[in-house]
């Protein structure tokens, strides 16, 4: 049997916010909780759709997933490398935010590649070190 409450601890697991989610699939946050607290048992197909989308998954892994938790990275792990867009853009508002025209140490190239450095870094860190080296030997 299909539980689609897991549809929050796969969220998680994504380190997907759930407004972001909800941005993302179009779907109010209200409507969102309701499936994931199992207030509302089945999502229609288009809702699944969309939830799917705004996870980086199909319909069909979504749908697998929830029927076998114990199985997650099986399913969804080729398509886990997706990063939230809403979370590098918060990022790079925040460090474009810390450049003041007025205070020399914080409008010179070096202040910025460091702050963009320690982004990117924290970006590998966030995608999982396995999953980057993966990634690296794929490209080779």
């Amino acid at each position: 049997m299909v539980d689609y409450r897991v549809i929050g601890d796969i969220r998680k697991r994504l380190r997907i916010r759930q407004k972001d989610l909800c941005l993302d699939s179009g779907l109010s946050q209200s409507l969102m909780s309701k499936y994931e607290s199992g207030s509302v048992k089945t999502p229609s197909f288009n809702h699944l759709k969309a939830i799917a989308g705004g996870l980086g998954l199909t319909a069909d892994q979504l749908d697998d997933a929830c029927a076998n938790w114990d199985k997650f990275y099986e399913i969804v792990r080729p398509k886990t490398d997706k990063v939230s867009y809403h979370y590098v853009i918060d990022r790079l508002e925040e460090i474009m935010g810390a450049y003041d025209p007025n205070n020399h140490d914080k409008t010179d190239l070096k202040y910025m590649y460091s702050r963009l450095k320690n982004f990117k870094h924290e970006c590998i860190y966030n995608l999982g070190v396995q999953q980057r080296n993966e990634h690296k030997e794929e490209k080779k």
